[in-house]
């Protein structure tokens, strides 16, 4: 690993530089032979979720520099004969786990708490990409995340996708979406707005105003103004019926579709939302989750409205979506939960949340269906470089034949 204590011109460089999936990467070790292929093959290849799955031999996968160049019979034999390859017997390969939204700890450096109206400023400012929760949140599945401001503000701000990883993370896109809040947290009797109606008020003021040929032209408009063109989405934090009712009532007649976040009484507003593009982000499931909790992805699914779940790891994710499959969600819907959905709801899906060809190769491999709890994280490749690989553990008893094997052709 990089030491952690770097100049500020090594920070500013990494900070600055294109997404890993950009850069001449490849591989899974830091190689001057970096567009060197590498075939990882398993028992069974998802490419993504929904699809049908890969078994036996078309159960590989070909990357070099950091993306998905080939998959199952694509692979050629000349390929092979060239390639590194990495076997992985009985193993399930699935696209690395995204986080919808996730602070990093960060607290106050995502929050600007004299102004509720900041949507101009920018997540990616504030990310550290030397932080050790990066590696942790690698180490657990999580390829990407998508570091949100807080919800102190009405207006908090864009939220950026960055990228985990052992070395050093990335930001992948600065834009996902513009985030909003209406919980009470968003709420501060020192300064408007003070009450759910007043932040109505501001949201529909502030749209109103940037809609206008003589409006202001400043950066914070600007942002609004991107929302009305449909350049950048937006997620409002809105947990209760009335929060997520505000919400609807607010954004639906400017015509915007906002994903909602931790919305877990959003059930009383399925009728509301079927037919409409609102996507929703769930908080993470416990074992103890009220019985309403546990029953909603399933809910969700049957009114065909995408959803994704806020949890701060991959462990947690992995417990949402067995206790989600537990009570009545399908299996493919909960794998898309940790994936592609919230790869969609980052605006980045062409980048990260399912492994076809050209995608970036962000992947997890586990030994058993990762919808199960007692399936084995066994390794975890960000821009296909190794974030993560359980074989290294001295103290793991997974068996042989579930670990990888590499072979040089």
């Amino acid at each position: 690993m990089l030491p952690r204590t770097l100049t500020l011109a090594a920070v500013l460089a990494a900070h600055l530089a294109p997404p890993l999936a950009a850069q001449d990467r490849g591989g899974d070790q830091q190689s001057p032979q970096a567009q060197t292929t590498t075939i990882y093959s398993a028992a069974r290849l998802i490419l993504r979720a929904g699809d049908p799955v890969l078994t036996g031999d078309d159960a590989r996968l070909a990357v070099r520099g950091g993306k998905v160049v080939a998959v199952g019979g694509e692979i050629t034999p000349g390929m092979t004969q060239r390639a590194r390859v990495s076997r992985f017997e009985g193993a399930t390969i699935v696209p690395g786990f995204v986080a919808p939204h996730t602070d990093l700890g960060l607290g106050g450096d995502l929050a600007e708490p004299i102004d509720a109206f900041t949507p101009h400023l920018d997540a990616a400012d504030a990310f550290n990409p030397f932080d050790d929760r990066l590696d942790e949140l690698a180490k657990t599945g999580v390829t990407s995340a998508v570091l949100s401001p807080l919800s102190a503000n009405t207006f908090g701000g864009r939220a950026a996708l960055v990228r985990s990883g052992e070395l050093a993370g990335q930001v992948v896109t600065r834009d996902c979406y513009l985030k909003m809040a209406l919980v009470q947290e968003s709420l501060d009797q020192q300064r408007y707005p003070t009450s759910r109606m007043g932040a109505a008020d501001m949201i529909r003021s502030a749209f109103a105003e940037a809609n206008s040929p003589l409006g202001v032209q400043t950066p914070e408009f600007a942002a609004l103004r991107a929302v009305l063109d449909g350049s950048l989405g937006v997620a409002v934090h809105a947990r209760t019926h009335a929060e997520i009712t505000t919400t609807l009532d607010v954004l639906g007649p400017l015509g915007i579709d906002p994903v909602l976040l931790e919305a877990a009484e959003v059930d009383e507003n399925l009728d509301r939302l079927t037919g409409t593009g609102v996507r929703v982000t769930l908080p993470g499931l416990r074992f103890d989750s009220p019985e309403r909790l546990l029953e909603l992805p399933a809910k969700l699914a049957e009114a065909k409205i995408p959803f994704a779940f806020m949890a701060p790891d991959g462990r947690w994710l992995r417990r949402s979506m067995a206790l989600a499959v537990r009570h009545g969600l399908s299996r493919e819907l909960a794998l898309a939960a940790a994936t592609s959905v919230p790869a969609e709801i980052a605006g980045a899906d062409d980048h990260v949340g399912s492994l076809r060809v050209g995608r970036d190769a962000d992947f997890a491999i586990f030994h058993g269906d990762p919808c199960d709890l007692t399936a084995r994280l066994l390794a975890v490749r960000v821009a296909g470089r190794a974030v993560f690989d359980h074989a290294d553990d001295e103290t793991t008893d997974t068996g042989a034949a579930a670990r990888g094997t590499e072979e040089t052709r």
